[in-house]
């Protein structure tokens, strides 16, 4: 019974999540699109741990929150998970983000024997979670702080847990800041639009692909339907009214 009442409210989340998407861009609201930025930022207050993951993906930010933490003393040790080469690191024009991340603990003040480097190469959050339950596979219960951009919290804290089901461990979520744009502000710039954007879409396909996906595909299909109905209904009053302001002239 109680299963059924967490995916029922799952579906609602979803339906009401891309209801509220789709009428805050139709109607432009500040108020709708504030709630939606910051309901995708689900971190929690900072506390001690065994360990700080700052997630791969913002070299500006992530790994100088993890660093906070050592420094704070509230995680002793930091892992480091290593992305996928791009052909430009391969070639040598540039570092690996697992190689800046250690370079900025170190600046940082986090000792070398206290960096750990996750090992196997990563190419989304949830490959990520899971080298993070293979590192902890062996050992008993363990604490850990999940450090990512706070937009990206949500879909992380649904990852990580669904990953580790099951284990005894121990998972926190921690927001690190994004330097150009936030919650209130995300779809006034390109990039946050693009950001914020994409990660909603992500979440659906994270909740479609790894969850029970036929309902999730189908809330999608029927949603984007929807969505793009309103944005065509949209813009037939925008074309109707400068139609008749062409008129009045």
């Amino acid at each position: 019974m109680t299963l059924c009442c967490v995916r029922s409210g799952r579906r609602l989340v979803l339906i009401a999540m891309l209801a509220l998407l789709g009428a805050a861009a139709w109607m432009n609201s500040t108020r709708l699109l504030t709630g939606l930025g910051g309901w995708l930022d689900v971190g929690e207050r900072p506390l001690a741990v065994d360990y700080a993951l700052p997630l791969g993906g913002d070299c500006n930010s992530r790994p100088f929150v993890a660093a906070d933490l050592y420094r704070a003393g509230l995680a002793p040790q930091v892992l480091v998970p290593r992305p996928g080469r791009a052909p430009t690191v391969l070639r040598g024009e540039e570092l690996a983000h697992d190689e800046i991340y250690r370079l900025v603990l170190l600046k940082l003040a986090v000792k070398e024997q206290d960096i750990i480097m996750l090992e196997g190469e990563n190419h989304s959050t949830f490959d990520e979670a899971r080298r993070l339950r293979d590192f902890l596979a062996d050992g008993g219960p363990k604490s850990v702080a999940v450090v990512t951009s706070d937009f990206h919290t949500r879909r992380t804290r649904w990852t990580f847990r669904h990953v580790l089901r099951g284990m005894p461990h121990q998972l926190h979520f921690i927001s690190a800041p994004v330097m150009d744009h936030c919650a209130d502000n995300w779809w006034q710039s390109a990039e946050g639009t693009t950001a914020y954007s994409c990660e909603l879409l992500k979440l659906v396909f994270y909740w479609c692909y790894y969850g029970p996906g036929m309902f999730w595909g189908g809330a999608l299909l029927v949603s984007g339907s929807a969505a793009g109905v309103l944005w065509v209904r949209r813009g037939d009053r925008l074309r109707t009214r400068r139609h008749s302001a062409v008129c009045a002239r």
